[in-house]
């Protein structure tokens, strides 16, 4: 698990180092902004429903039931971005 951590981390490094180099400076800006209210939306509407599917033997009966519930979640996720994008705007 410590292996697969640091190398994500290092990925995510390493895309953010060649997205500053592409990006101008207010673009990146914004990118930071997104990525912020991107991780604040996923980190406060976080399910649980990866754990149950990691922890249960039988994961038959819940797999649909994952799928759907991950699909709404990215759908509400969308939508309060949406709805929010002005005042985050303002706020920034």
């Amino acid at each position: 698990m410590a292996v697969l951590r640091a190398a994500t981390r290092a990925l995510a490094f390493i895309k953010t180092v060649i997205l500053a180099r592409i990006l101008v400076p207010s673009q990146f800006g914004a990118y930071g902004v997104a990525l912020l209210v991107l991780g604040f939306l996923e980190v406060m509407t976080e399910t649980g429903v990866n754990v149950l599917l990691i922890q249960e033997k039988e994961t038959d009966r819940y797999v649909n039931s994952a799928w759907i519930v991950s699909i709404i979640r990215g759908i509400i996720i969308s939508l309060v971005i949406i709805l929010l994008t002005p005042f985050i705007v303002k706020f920034f």
